[in-house]
């Protein structure tokens, strides 16, 4: 690029082909992390879950947090070769080449493309139980209008917004942990009973952990801002152990003391279980100050996961794995990947027509199937690849990924039939499309330039 592109006035609109600004340091990063998925997400889910384990909801997080935490030192060690956006798909393509990330890369789309689409039908059946007169499907549409409008102002406003919109949630996380420990009816045997199955307890505990994997996936989206983050070879791996961490410790925590004052799995809706376990801690008023931030962590959940999925459309659409001229330019001041967003919002209108059982069916299948594939590929590229020999390296690179594989598979075998058949089917289609811009495998895929920092 000449010094007079450079210097050029950028006018909205007009196409850039420049990389995105770096902007976004450890704590930022470590924010966009946490409002993915951040700890409210808790709450959506508690009830479901809850029964699942046959009410040892901390055990089950405590699990999902140690696999969660083997994997994320496989996505640590690739964030430090791989310093592009595209997270799983460009880690796996690393390993084993343009087409099984392509297939990876499809396959993730699920749970970034879908998770803004659930918060916003959840966004429209909270805000509805409190607005009766106003439909669910307009509260649904105005949050997607919002979260669309927000995300073309850019990755610093993303950053802030998130992180705003995020913090509210640890005040009224700490105020129940806090009241819950010392709330009159409290049992802290209870809360050890949720902690500490017996061994019989397992098999039903572990049946219910791969629902809780995809509360972990805000430590992926990190490595989707690897193009906007300063220094990423050290920004990237220290958010990314600091977001699972703090997820983890906030996700056991909250169950535990959840246990301490509502043990069991009797909920008046299972589906507002959280909202009801609040009320217990800290009365109605509790209740409604939670109202207000679980709507906050929604729309932080959906702002953050659609600018990770318009950054996934747009490394892709780049590298002309997607149609390059919609999808892989910049445009604006704040150099947006505008088709991105363009195909994430019209995905999120799905919300209009699906129920929240049907939406939870789409996260689960791509976020552990990129789980796997990225500790695959870090056995593979470190150990076959890079030739990385020595105890300290074996046990890194080889016997952490295969540990972290094997446990998100068997995470992965566990989902319902439901869930497979919609998953199975979105990778059909993605195999389909393949084989079309591949001349039926005569050629190779586009293969990003890992050289390109």
């Amino acid at each position: 690029m000449t010094n007079a592109q450079e210097t050029a006035p950028i006018h909205p609109g007009h196409a850039l082909s420049t990389k995105p600004t770096r902007v976004l340091g450890v704590l930022s990063l470590v924010l966009i992390g946490l409002a993915f998925n951040g700890v409210m997400n808790i709450f959506t889910s508690y009830g479901l879950v809850t029964q699942a384990t046959d009410g040892h909801l901390a055990a089950g997080y405590a699990f999902a947090t140690l696999a969660m935490a083997v994997t994320a030192v496989s996505y640590i060690s690739m964030s430090r070769i791989v310093k592009k956006g595209g997270s799983a798909y460009a880690y796996t393509e690393k390993a084993f080449g343009s087409r099984a990330g392509f297939m990876v890369g499809w396959t993730i789309l699920l749970d970034y493309l879908f998770t803004p689409m659930v918060c916003f039908l959840l966004l429209g059946i909270y805000l509805n139980a409190q607005f009766p007169s106003v439909p669910v499907w307009l509260f649904t549409l105005l949050g997607i209008v919002i979260t669309f409008i927000a995300n073309l102002l850019g990755t610093k406003f993303v950053s802030r917004a998130g992180g705003a919109l995020i913090s509210t949630t640890f005040v009224i996380i700490v105020v129940f942990v806090l009241l819950g420990l010392f709330h009159s009816g409290a049992s802290f045997a209870d809360g050890m009973a949720s902690l500490v199955p017996t061994p019989g307890e397992l098999p039903i505990v572990f049946s219910g952990v791969s629902l809780l994997a995809v509360s972990f996936a805000g430590f992926d989206v990190i490595s989707t801002m690897s193009e906007e983050a300063k220094d990423p070879g050290r920004t990237i791996p220290r958010a990314t152990l600091i977001t699972v961490l703090v997820m983890g410790a906030g996700f056991v925590a909250i169950s535990f003391v959840g246990a301490m004052v509502e043990p069991g799995t009797d909920f008046a809706n299972v589906d507002a279980a959280g909202l009801e376990v609040m009320k217990a801690v800290g009365g109605p008023l509790l209740g409604a100050a939670f109202l207000i931030v679980y709507i906050c962590s929604l729309m932080a959940s959906a702002l953050v996961s659609q600018a990770s999925a318009a950054r996934i459309i747009y490394t892709m659409g780049r590298d002309g794995v997607l149609p390059k001229r919609l999808f892989g330019t910049l445009v604006t001041k704040s150099k947006i990947p505008m088709g991105g967003f363009i195909v994430a919002s019209l995905i999120g209108l799905i919300a209009l027509f699906v129920t929240v059982e049907n939406s939870f069916i789409m996260l689960a299948f791509g976020m552990l199937v990129a789980f796997c594939a990225v500790n695959l590929a870090t056995f593979k590229y470190f150990i076959f690849d890079l030739h990385k020999r020595g105890f300290g390296n074996l046990v890194r690179y080889g016997v952490l990924p295969l540990v972290g594989f094997g446990m998100t598979m068997w995470l992965w075998s566990t989902l319902s039939g439901a869930t497979f058949v919609f998953g199975l089917s979105w990778v059909a289609v993605g195999f389909a499309y393949l084989a079309y811009s591949t001349r039926f495998f005569r050629t190779s895929p586009p293969v990003i330039d890992f050289s390109e920092v």
